[in-house]
């Protein structure tokens, strides 16, 4: 861009020095008339003028591709940069999301610990344990469809609970079924009780089958955001 600007400049000086060697009269015509002798002042003060506006179209276009260049390299700059601030927020935001799903595992983990405490303990009856057991799978599964656990542990815990449905060795004064009955009545989500119901009473259930039942909500999800 600097070798465009000296060659531009060159050339408009080479310019204006052609048009006023053109404009000086040759030695034949050194002695005019007195008529045309008494007009040579004017004309060389309108040559002078012809020059001097040159010069100044020179320096302006100098100038003005001088800061063109400039503000080219200023632009890529901020582009540069903009780009290299994208890549920093999307690794934040990243981290942050991890965080997020992190702190929602060991949430969950926590309150189903509590809920088998409690059970253990004898301090909750049949009936206040399906209720909190449930409730927790209720927001496991909305946890779930807005991406706050990852496939592979929601699903483990979705196998999970159908291998402890099945097996119903809990002792208390409700069987599983009659758990999951109340449960239902105490919930009142279509969404959630279609979804269950599409594995908890099968009789046989594997990890890639839970996989392929719980994929669907994502996809779900992501379209209802989108409307």
């Amino acid at each position: 861009m600097k070798r465009l600007i000296l060659i531009t400049i060159i050339f408009l000086a080479a310019a204006a020095c052609e048009r006023h060697s053109a404009a000086e009269p040759s030695p034949s015509e050194s002695k005019p008339s007195s008529g045309i002798h008494e007009k040579q002042p004017e004309s060389l003060q309108w040559e002078m003028g012809t020059a001097l506006g040159t010069i100044a179209l020179v320096l302006v276009t100098g100038i003005s591709i001088y800061v063109a260049s400039r503000t080219e390299q200023v632009f890529k700059e901020i582009v540069a940069t903009l780009g290299r601030n994208a890549e920093v927020l999307a690794q934040t935001q990243a981290r942050v999301e991890d965080a997020a799903v992190v702190r929602t595992m060991a949430t969950c983990i926590e309150q189903y610990q509590e809920i088998e405490d409690k059970r253990h303990a004898k301090a909750i009856d049949a009936e206040r344990y399906f209720e909190l057991l449930w409730n927790l799978h209720f927001a496991e599964f909305h946890f779930f469809k807005r991406g706050f656990l990852p496939a592979e542990v929601y699903g483990l815990w979705v196998w999970v609970r159908h291998q402890d449905y099945h097996k119903d060795r809990l002792k208390l004064e409700k069987t599983e079924a009659e758990g999951w009955s109340h449960a239902k009545e105490y919930l009142r989500d279509e969404d959630f009780q279609s979804f269950v119901e599409s594995w908890l009473k099968k009789p046989n259930i594997t990890r890639l089958e839970v996989t392929n039942l719980i994929m669907p909500l994502l996809h779900s999800t992501k379209v209802a955001r989108k409307a």
